[in-house]
């Protein structure tokens, strides 16, 4: 039995829409040709109305693919944006912004790279051989940005400066040599586009305790590119994904506790410099098999993914998080041909769509119960009264454990009505999927993605035989057909009701006042 209390007179902070922003891990899905850059304008947008920014990674280079920094057989560099703009004005025809991440090196600048290759293969770990070339460059792509959109359009493109910089498998040169990559980097789009006109931040930790000196360094230190003082780093980005370590996972309160140090550390590091923090790349990736396996990020299949989510928007509500950048939300993210099938997880992500811009209305008696289950919520208050509350029931090791949830509602004023929305697994189609596809063998596999749950693309591609893929594209074709929650309405009249949470479930309420 779980308790939880939401009292309407207790108004907090206005809530983001953490589901905005998605990892576009190569810029070329959003070409002509490409997965998304090929589907009909809108149809991004109508296929995942909540998402408002692609995370366009690697952009200007150093990826191993699609190099807009080229040199000729002189020698001689000439820069080639034609790409990057067909990517971006995709981006813009799709119904969304870009954001745009910079600081992976083009290849061509840093010879040292060939000695440092990397068996991860996620492009160039090393600083450029010559900095004002670099700086050229950048500042070349900032102004071919300025050139061929309206300023009023890219101020509200975010810039991030590389991908987890605290990580060797994309940057070799350490904190210090961050700094000086960073400084470059930001000068040039200033000189580009005009400080007034930039909102600029570094790449996300992947360990948050680390680099305290690099934000100093922002905050007074003198800049190594022009010898003032600081430089201008608008925002925080961490990454976040749960540990794999097979002892057992990370539990769902370690992101709250990680969320709340990671701001109180920005105020003692740099106050006032940070106006927003995100998760700028994240999934849960325990599978919760013995021994433990990852997941393909983001696509599970299961309504773990659905719960999972409910209780992460949870968490960074709480802490005033802007956004938690995920990796997908459908069945073949890529294979944008085949018939729409949203993910669990794509659901609660529209409801937080729909709460954004409410104040949250905290949860009083936050459980987590003896069973593993961890039962909890959060509301989101707008000026017209309506008052939508996300509930949640999660299990960490998969267990299905239902729960009994009694629900109290204080500081509403007059008469409501509430429609309410739930998905679990007995409304997802997982559990049929998993039945009817009991006899198919799936291919041996060495690498660390389970299938169980996953219905990631090189998974299907891989561990299916051409027969066994014809059929998941059938039942995936029924399964888009098939909506995964069911509505029912509840009666809210006496301010206490009671709901029986099945393990892996999201109940959505929204209350509307009656006129």
């Amino acid at each position: 039995m779980a308790h939880l209390t939401f009292d309407a007179g207790k108004p907090g902070a206005v809530v983001s829409n953490i589901a905005k922003a998605v990892c576009i891990w190569d810029y070329r899905s959003f070409l002509n040709g490409g997965a998304f850059g090929s589907l009909p304008e809108g149809e991004f947008k109508k296929r995942f109305p909540f998402i408002d920014y692609a995370v366009m990674m690697t952009f200007t280079g150093g990826a191993g693919r699609g190099e807009f920094y080229l040199e000729d057989e002189n020698g001689q560099p000439y820069y080639d944006f034609a790409p990057a703009l067909e990517s971006l004005y995709n981006v813009l025809r799709q119904g969304l912004k870009p954001i745009i991440v910079i600081g992976n090196v083009p290849y061509y600048m840093s010879k040292k790279q060939h000695s440092e290759y990397d068996s991860y293969e996620w492009g160039n770990r090393c600083a450029p051989d010559d900095w004002e070339v670099y700086h050229a460059y950048i500042r070349a792509f900032a102004e071919m940005l300025r050139d061929n959109f309206p300023m009023e359009e890219i101020r509200r493109w975010p810039f991030r400066v590389g991908t987890e910089p605290d990580n060797d498998h994309w940057w070799t040169p350490g904190e210090e040599g961050y700094w000086k990559l960073y400084d470059y980097t930001v000068d040039a789009l200033q000189k580009g586009l005009g400080r007034e006109n930039l909102t600029v931040f570094s790449g996300n930790l992947s360990r948050i305790e680390l680099f305290d000196d690099f934000y100093r360094h922002c905050h007074s230190g003198v800049n190594l590119c022009t010898g003032e003082t600081g430089t201008q780093n608008d925002a925080m980005s961490i990454s976040h994904y749960n540990d794999i370590n097979p002892e057992g996972p990370c539990e769902y309160y370690d992101l709250r506790n990680c969320l709340c140090f990671v701001r109180g550390r920005m105020d003692k590091l740099c106050p006032g410099m940070v106006k927003s923090f995100n998760v700028g790349e994240g999934q849960f990736i325990m599978d919760g098999g013995k021994p433990a396996m990852r997941l393909a990020m983001a696509q599970d299949a299961s309504s773990y993914s659905a719960s999972w989510t409910a209780h992460m928007f949870d968490a960074m509500t709480e802490q005033g998080f802007d956004y938690f950048a995920n990796w997908a939300w459908a069945a073949d993210w890529f294979f944008t041909k085949d018939a729409f099938l949203p993910i669990p997880a794509w659901y609660p992500a529209k409801f937080m769509q729909e709460m954004a811009g409410g104040k949250r209305i905290a949860a009083e008696g936050f459980v987590l119960n003896k069973t593993g289950n961890t039962v909890g919520g959060f509301g989101s208050l707008k000026e017209d009264g309506t008052l939508r509350l996300m509930l949640y029931n999660h299990n960490l090791d998969r267990a299905d454990r239902d729960e009994t949830l009694t629900v109290t509602l204080q500081g509403l004023k007059g008469q409501y009505t509430c429609e309410a929305e739930q998905i679990d697994a007995s409304t997802c189609f997982f559990k049929d999927w998993e039945a009817k596809s009991a006899h198919i063998q799936r291919a041996a596999r060495d690498v660390d993605i389970a299938t169980v749950g996953s219905m990631y693309d090189s998974d299907i591609q891989s561990i299916l035989k051409a027969e066994d893929k014809v059929f998941w594209r059938s039942m995936k074709a029924k399964y888009a057909e098939q909506d995964q929650t069911v509505r029912y309405p509840l009666d809210v009249a006496e301010g206490t009701f009671t709901l029986t949470m099945p393990g892996h479930s999201v109940v959505m309420l929204t209350l509307a006042p009656e006129h």
